[in-house]
């Protein structure tokens, strides 16, 4: 059920219908994962991001001005309008589906597949999806425009590029498989509008014999002939696809800002951080969706709503996970039992264990949460054989849970994680080891032997006296 309507959104239906289609899609390219294609599904992702879009809707503009190339400019500036109204304005508020990342928590197998694929994340809703509608829209109106102009052979290469455009962003998980069938469907469509639009806006020009005096060609004094037109073209194509690749590149490669709601899941949307618009509410940071929902709230009552509620894990139920060398962590019972008791069974007690300070026993629920909530976040990469481990600074948590049961996480050292006498690289340890939760203590053990006892006893007087004299 959606967190903003009461009733069943379209979104849910389609998540309930294409449950066992989508998900078994997303474990199989989860299965076939590594470094080559989550490097070919980021570079094939660019050609549908909204930097893409808008430079090549420039270059539309351009290919506008002159007489030869009007008709292919005007299909790409037709279709690029089209299919924007068509996804963010209209379908994505009308089917309210939630990304799939955010469901994956039922599965920690495909969560560990999304953060292997660089955990990129989005901010809005996602049917359609907007980079495969955007895509598209591009390379079926180029794929028209030259099957008029007669050059089948070339046409056929641009459909190629949103095919694999839409597969890259269900590789990387930020879309179901359902989304970008919808992106297909729709960037389709918004070409062919365009692609009828352009013809008619062309005609309608020709008409009134104004096919020439708007050909910026006729006022240049070097002529741009159709041998530096098609240069031209490929080169601006290829500024398009670099510039809008960089971009992706420089954003993928800083750790992204996750919204801070944590209610029916664990929202792992992009947050908007230092927005006039989205400002922080109640010192948290949220993405575009539940931003929208809670300001109301917050405005109405003063409050937020408690971040205890049960993640809905049905979507998921049944579907088969195949193993994953770079994610085995995940699939471990103790750690599958970290995460599926998040939000649905509450720690009562913790205690807290460093090195050569003793055992901390922590009551205080705030604290508690603010370890649980953060060890939750926590995501590694693979094992650590570099022999560099660190183990002055060990670290233990173990949670006693409502239900009677325990749950340990231990660390070497505030980049690593212990697990099963295997040390793996921690990615994102989310400030764990800024919380102050253990008392300089000495640990509580028994003397072993009469000299033991004798030098507690004498150390046990010695700060005795110290407090009589502090006290005159």
């Amino acid at each position: 059920m959606s967190f903003l309507l009461a009733a069943e959104t379209i979104g849910d239906i389609f998540n309930r219908v294409f449950s066992g289609f989508d998900w078994t899609i997303l474990a199989f390219l989860g299965s076939i994962q590594n470094d080559f294609f989550t490097l070919l599904a980021k570079t094939f992702t660019a050609l549908g991001s909204t930097t893409y879009g808008v430079l090549f809707g420039l270059l539309g503009v351009v290919l506008c001005c002159f007489r030869r190339t009007r008709r292919t400019g005007l299909t790409i500036c037709f279709s690029v309008a089209i299919g924007t109204i068509l996804t963010n304005f209209l379908i994505k508020p009308l089917f309210l589906r939630v990304r799939p990342y955010n469901l994956l928590q039922a599965k920690p197998g495909l969560l560990g597949w999304y953060f292997g694929a660089g955990g990129i994340c989005e901010a809005d809703y996602c049917f359609p999806s907007g980079h495969t509608t955007g895509a598209t829209e591009l390379a079926i109106s180029l794929m028209l425009c030259h099957i008029r102009a007669k050059k089948g052979k070339i046409a056929w290469i641009f459909p190629l590029g949103a095919f694999l455009t839409g597969v890259s962003r269900t590789y990387l998980m930020v879309h179901y498989p359902t989304d970008i069938i919808g992106g297909w469907l729709i960037g389709s469509i918004a070409a062919v509008l365009g692609y009828f639009l352009s013809n008619a806006v062309c005609k309608f020009i020709r008409k009134r014999k104004l096919d020439k005096i708007l050909d910026l060609n006729r006022y240049l004094k070097r002529k741009v002939t159709p041998k530096k037109a098609v240069i031209g073209i490929a080169l601006g194509w290829l500024f398009c696809f670099a510039v809008s690749a960089t971009d992706l590149y420089l954003e993928y490669k800083d750790e992204i800002p996750r919204c801070d709601y944590n209610g029916e899941y664990d929202c792992l949307n992009a947050a908007k951080i230092d927005s006039k618009k989205y400002p922080a509410i109640d010192g948290k940071h949220y993405c575009k969706i539940h931003w929208k929902e809670l300001s109301k709230q917050f405005e109405e009552t003063g409050t937020l709503p408690d971040d205890n509620s049960e993640p809905d894990t049905s979507i998921a139920e049944g579907i088969p996970i195949p193993n994953s060398d770079l994610f085995t962590f995940f699939n471990e019972p103790a750690m599958t039992a970290l995460k599926d008791n998040f939000g649905t069974n509450i720690p009562v007690k913790m205690t807290v264990s460093k090195d050569q300070e003793g055992t901390a026993e922590i009551t205080d629920t705030a604290v508690i949460k603010e370890v649980f909530n953060a060890l939750k976040d926590v995501k590694i990469a693979d094992e650590d054989n570099s022999g560099t481990t660190v183990t002055d600074s060990g670290l233990t948590f173990t949670f006693f849970m409502a239900d009677s049961t325990q749950l340990t996480v231990s660390f070497e050292s505030p980049s690593q994680l212990l697990y099963n006498d295997k040390v793996y690289f921690v990615i994102n340890n989310n400030n764990i080891y800024n919380l102050d939760v253990i008392p300089e203590t000495k640990p509580e053990t028994e003397p072993e032997t009469e000299e033991e006892y004798e030098e507690e006893e004498y150390w046990e007087e010695e700060e005795w006296y110290e407090e009589d004299c502090e006290e005159g």
